[in-house]
């Protein structure tokens, strides 16, 4: 049996469960997703477990919820009424994503 099908499931409860609603900003194009919104994340080595960048925000979510061709440079995503640059997306091996976030000034 696949780990995957049943990781994707978990993935959709936590989501529904802790998540909020964001929109992904693509040019003039918004998608509605839903995902869990750490403004306090810390990056840890694993194999030092020492953090390895200072403290940034990250929006974690399903990748098939990404615009059609995934995440492309200059995607943004405006959570709870503040705009952030996606600066680097982290896929795991289980279709979650994490999308290190940059504020945006306006």
């Amino acid at each position: 049996m696949s780990f995957h099908a049943p990781a994707r499931r978990m993935l959709g409860v936590c989501l529904r469960t802790l998540g909020i609603q964001a929109e992904y900003i693509r040019g003039d194009s918004r998608k509605t997703v839903q995902g869990i919104f750490d403004a306090n994340y810390v990056e840890v080595d694993n194999e030092t477990g020492l953090p390895v960048m200072s403290v940034g925000p990250v929006f974690d979510m399903d990748s098939h919820d990404l615009p059609e061709g995934g995440w492309q440079e200059g995607d943004k995503m405006e959570i709870e009424g503040v705009l952030y640059e996606i600066i680097e997306p982290k896929p795991d091996s289980e279709s979650g994503v994490s999308m290190a976030l940059q504020r945006v000034s306006r």
